[in-house]
């Protein structure tokens, strides 16, 4: 039974990782940016939420939501949604010990919207912050061979927000501890 849980966890990072190298070629490939609509932040999350939880109560991992009020904003919503995921599925990599991760969204100042996905992980060492968003570009754990990937997830990440009109940024988790990615799109007015 080990053994067959070990493949089965084997063959799911190597899912996800033919999962990642597709959805990059299709996003370098892409002529044109998907088309958009009015989304609510608090679905976008809700939907990335609801892919991932058979795998997050698999791992014991608890994730805490918070609204700081409204965030609309005009996005692609699978598209969006598969960011929320990628930053999702990162702090559960990272963050084994702490198994906790918190997502929170709101409106921010100049018309804008945030969207942050923190963990209680090892954090970025002086430099990282920048350097895990490039292509394979990973940080010091991961490169120490401790947690699996293939460094194209923040990528991904950067590239679909991008595409949205926004950033992307990492820095430290709350108090201090773990990790910290924020994404700040532009806010729309309402619904269409």
């Amino acid at each position: 039974a080990r053994s067959r849980d070990r493949m089965s966890k084997d063959v799911d990072r190597l899912a996800r990782m033919v999962d990642e190298l597709l959805h990059i070629q299709r996003l370098e490939a892409a002529v044109a940016p998907p088309p958009v609509a009015v989304c609510e932040l608090g679905d976008v999350v809700a939907c990335a939420l609801e892919r991932l939880r058979p795998g997050l109560q698999a791992e014991g991992f608890a994730v805490e939501v918070a609204a700081d009020g409204p965030a609309v904003v005009r996005c692609h919503s699978a598209e969006l949604s598969y960011a929320v995921e990628l930053l999702l599925d990162n702090a559960v990599k990272y963050a084994a010990a702490g198994r906790w991760a918190g997502v929170s969204y709101g409106p921010a100042p100049g018309g804008r919207a945030f969207l942050r996905v923190c963990d209680r992980g090892p954090g970025l060492g002086a430099g990282e912050a920048s350097l895990v968003f490039e292509k394979f570009g990973r940080g010091a754990a991961a490169r120490q061979g401790t947690v699996p990937g293939t460094g194209l997830g923040l990528s991904i990440v950067r590239r679909i927000v991008a595409d949205h009109g926004g950033r992307v940024t990492a820095g430290p988790g709350p108090g201090g501890v773990g990790a910290c990615f924020e994404i700040v799109l532009p806010a729309a007015a309402g619904p269409d």
